[in-house]
């Protein structure tokens, strides 16, 4: 199983106390917010493609030497990132590949 590490983005207004907007334009993301950035190069390295759907753990810091994964999860979906930065999405999350 694949992991890893998803670093913690804001942009615009998007913040921690308010409720995020359904779109973000500077990523090309209309209608939805199940999305976790992943630059192309990555991508191939790993096998994804874009659009394809992955599970998503929260770690909980003493959780993160043991490689185990904390009861909330979700799925999102991929997509290329412009930048060159690994992986990144709103939150500091683990992601899974199924």
């Amino acid at each position: 199983m694949l992991h890893h590490l998803l670093a913690t983005m804001r942009s615009h207004d998007l913040y921690n106390t308010t409720l995020y907007p359904h779109s973000d334009r500077y990523r090309g993301v209309f209608g939805q917010l199940d999305v976790v950035f992943m630059n192309q190069r990555e991508l191939e390295r790993r096998g994804l493609r874009p659009s394809e759907h992955v599970d998503i753990a929260v770690l909980r810091r003493s959780m993160w030497r043991a490689s185990s994964r904390a009861p909330c999860k979700s799925s999102a979906r991929l997509n290329r990132c412009r930048r060159r930065r690994p992986c990144e999405r709103r939150a500091p999350l683990v992601f899974y590949v199924r």
